[in-house]
């Protein structure tokens, strides 16, 4: 998606943000719900696998390094555990994976903290461009 293309609204999205950090997992649900989109939280990986069985998502917007189950075991569950898989976006401030293992994972994109939240909205919409009821 170029930067002159249109962001699509988030409204009909239901997101999942994982994130160890209160303040950031609130800045985070805060601002894609400010956008329209219907949020969960998780402070960690168990806790997002919880929900990941319960709901269904369109986007699942993890941390890398969290306590108990990390971003990339979080994924490799739901990859194994659910019938049709949310897009994955990873984000971190320090991680040992690079973007290029992230995606080859299967992710949609890796988010190096700080990000701008324009950045974070573009990929959000042309992830799900084509799956948006």
């Amino acid at each position: 998606m170029s930067a002159d293309e249109e962001i699509m609204p988030l409204e009909g999205l239901c997101i999942l943000v994982v994130e160890d950090e209160i303040d950031l997992r609130d800045v985070f649900a805060d601002f894609l719900e400010s956008h329209g989109a219907h949020v969960f939280s998780a402070q960690d990986g168990v806790e997002a696998l919880d929900l990941l069985l319960k709901h269904n998502f369109h986007v699942v917007l993890s941390d890398i390094q969290m306590p108990h189950k990390d971003g990339i075991s979080l994924f490799e569950e739901a990859k194994r555990s659910l019938p049709i898989v949310p897009k994955f976006m990873f984000m971190t401030g320090y991680t040992t994976y690079s973007e290029e293992s992230v995606l080859a994972l299967g992710a949609v994109q890796l988010l190096t903290k700080p990000f701008l939240f324009d950045k974070l909205l573009r990929t959000i919409s042309s992830a799900v461009q084509d799956t948006k009821p």
